[in-house]
C-alpha cells in the first residue's frame, strides 16, 4: 500500500510514481549494474514527499481522513468515480436528447428536399 496520497481505481497494493522510482532504482542496484549506492542516498529521494506528507497531516481540520490514508483514498476514489453515478446518468440522458434532436433535424431536411425536388 502507497504511502502517498496518490490513489489508484486499480485496487490496493499500487503505488505513488516516486515510489516507484525508488523501488526500480533499488532494483538496480541489487543487480549489480550499478556501482554500489549507499541505500540512504535512495531514501533522500522519499525525503521531499515525506515532508510534504507530514506537513499536509498537521494542517488537517480535526476529525479529517489523511488524503494518503485508507480512508482518504476510498474518498478521492468515491470523487472519481462515474459508472453509476447520477453525474453519469445525466450525461447518459443529454446524450440520447441530442441524438433524438439530430435525428429529428435530420428527417425534417430530408422531408424538404424530398418537397423540393417534388416542386422542381
Amino acid at each position: 500500500e502507497s504511502f502517498f496520497w496518490r490513489w489508484h481505481n486499480q485496487g490496493r497494493g499500487m503505488c505513488s510514481t516516486i515510489e516507484a522510482i525508488y523501488y526500480a532504482a533499488h532494483e538496480m542496484m541489487m543487480t549489480g549494474r550499478w556501482e554500489a549506492v549507499d541505500k540512504n542516498n535512495l531514501k533522500h529521494l522519499l525525503w521531499l514527499f515525506g515532508h510534504q506528507r507530514a506537513r499536509i497531516r498537521e494542517k488537517l481540520p480535526k476529525g479529517t481522513d489523511a488524503p494518503d490514508s485508507v480512508e482518504g483514498k476510498e474518498w478521492q476514489r468515491g470523487l472519481k468515480k462515474q459508472k453509476g453515478t447520477s453525474r453519469q446518468l445525466r450525461h447518459k440522458a443529454d446524450a440520447l436528447r441530442l441524438e433524438e434532436k439530430k435525428r429529428q433535424k435530420d428527417e425534417r431536411l430530408k422531408a424538404s428536399r424530398k418537397s423540393n425536388t417534388t416542386l422542381s
